[in-house]
Formats: C-alpha cells, sequence, structure tokens
C-alpha cells in the first residue's frame, strides 16, 4: 500500500512553558491593536450649550492615525475561572516584557508549590479497570505492611541497642568497642534509605519546589539521625551519657507507614463500594445556578445561599486520583517542621554552651528536631478518615477525600422533600366523609390521581389505596400547587381541588365549618378536601408518621448552622408540623415556595452527569444525610486531631528543652521518648474518633 513505506517526519520539541508565554504575548498584542469603530475619528470630550454631552474615549489615541483605540481592560475582566497564566496576563497588561515573564514564572512556581504530584498508575474507568485498580491498591498496601513490620522490628533493635548501652554502661554486646554502636546505628539508617527510596525521592523534590509534605518529615529525621550518629565518631566517650535517636527516627517511619496503610484500607474500602454500585450514585450537590439557590433558600435571608440537595450523577470519576491526593498529614508538617526545626536549633545551641559540650548540643539539636515533629499526623488522619467511613459504608455512602467533606461544610442549607420525611408505611388514611353524592371510588381515585402525580407527602398513602394499580388513575392536566393551600387540577374537562379549607374559600366553594372540621382533627390527624366542579365532594381523615430515623439527624442540622428547606405539595405539611414531628426549634425549617420547588424537582430529575468522585451516597434520605453530616463530624475530627498534634509537637519541644538544659540528656533516653510518643499518639487516634457520625 503506498504511503506506509513513508519515514515518521520528527515531532518538534517545545519548552512547555515558553510557547504559553509566547501564546499570551501575541494575544496582549492583539488586544492592544483592537478597535471597536475602526472608522471613528478622535473626539475631545465636550459640552455644548444645550446641556448635552459627546463622549469619546481618549486614553488612548494612535498618533498615526489619529483615530481612537478602545482597549480592554483585563484587570477587571478575569473571572475565578481564569487560569492562573490569564491572571498573570491581566495583571501585567502593558507592563514591560520582562515583568510579564516574571509573572507567570510565579505563577508557574505558585502551582508547583501548592499541588503536590502524584502517580496515577491505573484510573477506574468502569468494571473493566475494576480488578487492575484494585490489584494496585492490594499491592500497595501490601507494600506498606511489610516496611511498618520491618521498620517495627529495626526500632526495637534500635531501642534495645540503646538500652544495652544504658544499662550496662559499656559497650559489652559492642565488642567494647563504641565505634561498632556507632555503625550498628549507622546500618539502621541505610537500611531505612534503602526501603524508603520513593519517599525521600518525594521529600527532596518537594523541597525544591518549596513544598513541606508529610514525606519532608521522614526526609528531616533520617537527617538529623545521620548527623548525630556521624558526630558521634568524634565523640566515643560520651555515647554511655548521651544516647543516640536513632531509634526515635525510625519509629518515625514505622508510625508513616501504619498511617499508610490505614489510608490504603479505607481506600480499598471505599473502591468496593464504587465499583459495585458506580452508576447508581448521588452527591451532596451544590445548587450551582444563583437565581436557583436564592429562590428556594428565599426568606432564610442568606446573602450567599449554600444549597445542597441530593443530586444523582452517572459515574464518579477520578477515584484514584482523588484517593491519592487525600493527604491533610502534609498540611500538619507544613506547619509544624519549620518550627520544630528552628525550636531544635536554638536548644541545641544553648545546650552546647550550658553543657560546654559539642556533642551534647548536637544531639540535643537533632532529639529536637527528630521527636519535635507529628510523627504520628499519618496515622491520626487516616484513621479519623477510617472511622468516619467505616459507618457511612454500612448505609451505601462514603467519603473520598478530606478536601470534599470541606467542600461541603460551606453549605447553609439543605432542600428535602416532604414525602421522604415522613415514613410512608406508617401514614394513614383514617376515614372519609361524602359529600353531594360523590361515589366512593371516584372520590378515591381523583384524590389519589392528584396527590401521586403532585409528589405529595400522601402519594404512598392513596398509591396503597389503589393498590399499586397507576394505570387506572385518570389523566391530570394542569396540575398546580398554591402555596399552603393545596392542589388544583383538571380531570376529564372537569376542575378539581384537593387542599385544606382555605382552598375551597379560595375558589368560591362552599366548605364546613371550622366546628366541623375540629372534630375530624383527633389524636393528631389532620383533614384534606377533595372539590370537584365547585362543590365539595369528599373530605379525608389522614395520620401523619415521621420518619423516626431522621429524627437525629435533623437535629445535628441546627447544631452545624444548617437550614432545612422543604418542598410539598401537601397543605397539612408545614413550618410548625415539621418541626412538632422531629422536635426542631423555632424557624428551622422552611416551606419553600412552589416556584421553588418546581425548580427543586427539575434540579432531580435532570439527566446525570458524570462527577468527581466526593462525598456519595446510595439516593436514600438517611444516607443522603449522613453523608451529608459526616462531612461536618470528619471536619471537627480533623480540628481537634491537629490542636492534639501541635499540642504533642509543643510538649515534646518542651521536654526534651528542660532535660536539655538542667541533666543534659541523660534522662531523655530513646526509651523514654518512644513511651511518650506511643501514649501520645494513643490520645491523638482514639479521642478524635470518640465522636461518632
Amino acid at each position: 500500500l503506498e504511503g506506509f513505506d513513508n519515514a515518521e517526519e520528527p515531532v518538534e520539541q517545545i519548552d512547555e512553558t515558553e510557547a504559553e508565554i509566547s501564546l499570551l504575548k501575541r494575544r496582549r498584542e492583539k488586544a492592544k491593536k483592537f478597535r471597536l469603530f475602526p472608522g471613528l475619528e478622535t473626539e475631545d470630550v465636550a459640552e455644548d450649550e444645550a446641556g448635552e454631552t459627546k463622549y469619546t474615549d481618549t486614553t488612548d489615541i494612535d498618533t498615526d492615525t489619529e483615530k481612537t483605540r478602545v482597549q480592554p481592560d483585563f484587570s477587571e475582566s478575569v473571572t475565578e475561572t481564569d487560569s492562573a497564566d490569564d491572571a498573570a496576563f491581566a495583571a501585567t497588561d502593558g507592563a514591560p516584557d520582562e515583568e510579564f515573564d516574571r509573572a507567570v514564572a510565579n505563577d508557574r512556581k505558585k502551582a508547583k508549590k501548592e499541588a503536590a504530584p502524584i502517580t496515577v498508575l491505573r484510573e477506574f474507568y468502569g468494571p473493566k479497570d475494576g480488578r487492575a485498580v484494585y490489584d494496585i491498591f492490594l499491592t500497595e498496601k501490601r507494600g506498606s505492611t511489610v516496611r511498618l513490620i520491618v521498620f517495627a522490628v529495626l526500632t526495637a533493635a534500635a531501642v534495645f541497642a540503646s538500652l544495652s548501652v544504658r544499662l550496662f554502661g559499656d559497650f559489652t554486646l559492642f565488642n567494647g568497642n563504641a565505634s561498632v554502636y556507632s555503625a550498628v546505628n549507622l546500618v539502621f539508617l541505610v537500611l531505612t534509605v534503602l526501603l524508603s527510596l520513593k519517599e525521600l525521592k518525594t521529600a527532596v523534590t518537594g523541597l525544591f519546589a518549596g513544598r513541606i509534605t508529610a514525606e519532608t518529615g521522614l526526609f528531616s529525621a533520617l537527617v538529623f539521625a545521620l548527623v548525630q550518629v556521624g558526630v558521634s565518631y568524634a565523640f566515643p566517650e560520651k555515647l554511655t551519657v548521651v544516647p543516640l535517636y536513632t531509634a526515635v527516627a525510625l519509629f518515625v517511619y514505622a508510625l508513616y507507614f501504619a498511617g499508610k496503610k490505614r489510608k490504603l484500607k479505607n481506600d480499598i474500602c471505599n473502591f468496593e463500594t464504587v465499583a459495585q454500585n458506580f452508576d447508581r450514585f448521588y452527591t451532596v450537590g451544590k445548587i450551582e445556578n444563583t437565581e436557583t439557590a436564592f429562590e428556594i433558600g428565599r426568606g432564610l435571608l442568606l446573602g450567599d445561599p449554600d444549597v445542597r440537595y441530593a443530586k444523582r450523577i452517572s459515574f464518579p470519576s477520578h477515584f484514584v486520583e482523588i484517593s491519592k491526593r487525600n493527604d491533610r498529614a502534609s498540611g500538619i508538617y507544613a506547619l509544624a517542621l519549620p518550627a520544630a526545626t528552628v525550636a531544635a536549633g536554638v536548644i541545641g545551641a544553648i545546650t552546647c554552651f550550658t553543657s560546654g559540650d559539642v556533642f551534647t548540643g548536637v544531639s540535643a539539636m537533632c532529639a529536637v528536631a527528630i521527636a519535635g515533629l507529628p510523627m504520628s499526623a499519618t496515622l491520626v488522619t487516616a484513621a479519623s478518615m477510617r472511622a468516619v467511613n467505616r459507618r457511612l459504608l454500612r448505609e451505601g455512602a462514603l467519603t473520598a477525600s478530606y478536601d470534599a467533606a470541606t467542600e461541603v461544610t460551606a453549605a447553609n442549607a439543605v432542600v428535602l422533600d416532604a414525602a421522604e420525611l415522613f415514613d410512608a408505611a406508617n401514614c394513614r388514611l383514617r376515614g372519609m366523609k361524602m359529600y353531594h353524592k360523590m361515589r366512593v371510588d371516584e372520590a378515591l381515585l381523583y384524590t389519589a390521581a392528584m396527590t401521586i402525580q403532585s409528589g405529595g407527602t400522601l402519594s404512598a398513602v392513596f398509591d396503597g389505596v389503589i393498590l399499586h394499580k397507576r394505570e387506572m388513575l385518570p389523566q391530570v392536566e394542569s396540575l398546580a400547587y398554591e402555596e399552603r393551600l393545596g392542589c388544583s387540577g383538571w380531570i376529564y374537562n372537569q376542575r378539581v381541588l384537593v387542599g385544606n379549607r382555605d382552598l375551597l374559600l379560595k375558589h368560591n366553594v362552599d366548605a364546613p365549618t371550622r366546628e366541623e372540621e375540629q372534630r375530624f382533627r383527633k389524636d393528631g390527624c389532620e383533614v384534606i378536601y377533595l372539590a370537584v366542579e365547585g362543590k365539595i365532594a369528599a373530605l379525608f381523615v389522614v395520620e401523619y408518621a415521621a420518619n423516626e430515623r431522621l429524627c437525629g439527624y435533623l437535629q445535628d442540622l441546627e447544631k452545624y448552622g444548617i437550614s432545612i428547606l422543604v418542598r410539598t405539595a401537601d397543605p397539612n405539611i408545614t413550618e410548625g408540623l415539621v418541626e412538632q414531628y422531629f422536635s426542631l426549634p423555632h424557624n428551622l425549617v422552611k416551606i419553600i415556595s412552589p416556584v421553588a420547588g418546581q425548580m427543586f424537582r427539575a434540579l432531580t430529575e435532570e439527566p446525570p452527569q458524570p462527577a468527581d468522585c466526593g462525598v456519595l451516597h446510595n439516593g436514600r434520605i438517611t444516607a443522603f444525610l449522613r453523608a451529608f453530616l459526616s462531612a461536618f463530624v470528619l471536619e471537627e475530627k480533623t480540628k481537634l486531631a491537629q490542636i492534639l498534634l501541635y499540642i504533642g509537637v509543643g510538649l515534646s519541644i518542651t521536654l526534651l528543652a528542660v532535660l536539655s538544659f538542667f541533666t543534659a540528656l541523660t534522662q531523655a533516653g530513646a526509651f523514654e521518648i518512644l513511651v511518650f510518643e506511643l501514649l501520645w499518639t494513643a490520645i491523638s487516634v482514639l479521642v478524635p474518633n470518640a465522636k461518632k457520625v
């Protein structure tokens, strides 16, 4: 075949950053030369005697053509969705090329600093990727487990070596040679390097990008441990008095891989649920349209309403990527590591001065730099996430990442359907009364058709009355819900009303007196009327039953400052009734308007689209509310864990400073430090997880 024997032309290799800078420069030049009216001559702003003013833009005149140049103001046109490069271009419009290039470079550096690189070996796009992704997760978990065991053994060996020197007062177990003792510790650290090359590479790469992560803490612990071991060769006589802190550095690695193992266990459990139900998920969706959110949240006095609802999605995208970016430990290290390092330098210098010994000062610096790390941060954050998801998965829900939970906590209102708030199995039709010789079967069919099509709270009740045979229902035309009154529509060219007494009066239908109506309102029952062609046809006595499983969830919403918006087509469902049935405080519930109700139903009926894997659930209201509240609980757990970790860092630094200044580290052995760190790790893990979802 012709053409297949031709050699491929070489592909031009270009630098992406330079290409984008060049493109932006060309855009800027085009913007400068842009003219809205090329033939418009320059005129001065003048005001005639009649008081009329002519306006001409003379801010930028082309002296060659004497034509007005209309130049767009990019500094005010940059939206939130503009890229960093476009923002840099807008900020430097009209500036010299050097300043423009510098702004773009700064944005590039900032982007690199904020986004840690991750490696996604296989993303989940559907069932065909399920086994491969699962195997990758499982392999990573096994690797973390193996390294956890190895570092636990190395830590125990290093502690034993340190205790033997301290108890015997010599190097009997090391052939009586201090250099052998130092060499053994050096071997432990070399093994650490070999077992964690990937993490150390990540740490070094991050340091060059100006980024501090949990891996940076590993690198820091290793460096300071190597410094102390290296200096110990020059002061062998001090090793019987001043301990080596290799065991503490190894313990940092053991806790790190314990946290990674816990995190991967959470990812695997989440993935099993996602892989099995990937096409049946809902998310805690935000009403993006500002006008729709404002209309639905009208009456709540919210300046910027952030309203959430159960949004159907077709596929949870980027599960693997989002799971790998799920890291809060790095933020903790970013604050604690620099502080611990500075404190280590200061304490080391003071100790060197007070003790008059260089090795003691170096050891104090290394001890503070290692023990002052929030070494259990990875384990604590992973344990909090796992504790939340363990309970969510039982409800068919999950939280994929901390970022997704944080995004949900920005909400200030949630919109629910009244039909989901009440227990359909326990709502009952207690009785009825016919008027004007209305047939019972016709009254039931008319009322069932109106309530079912409107999606009211009594839909399930009347659906049960007709034995779920909806094909026998008459067609309802022009159905409309009148706020706090009921529904009106047309059946067989007859005007049909289903609602309360005020609805009948509004449409000039003779209604029973309030005294007569009150006789049916007993034992918490309510009444609803049917009117056909301007005459009352039937009165139904109905009983509502709250979904008791929702009471605790709805009450928790009030604690987090979330207003409850309810859509209903049932006039009996009012703010007071909902607050009464669910024991809610006054003014927490708001019944939305019919227009807002139509908007909400339109949102729930939109065709599902793929969405990033975030806070997911199976669509049931219990799962939705539990997933929604779990975001707030997870934030509480995280904040409490961060406080405990920072307190632990402060205590470690303070205690080591005291022991360095007053005992020259003779009472600050590796064993004592590990006991303290184990105790504080247990506190940091258990205390936040006492909070249940």
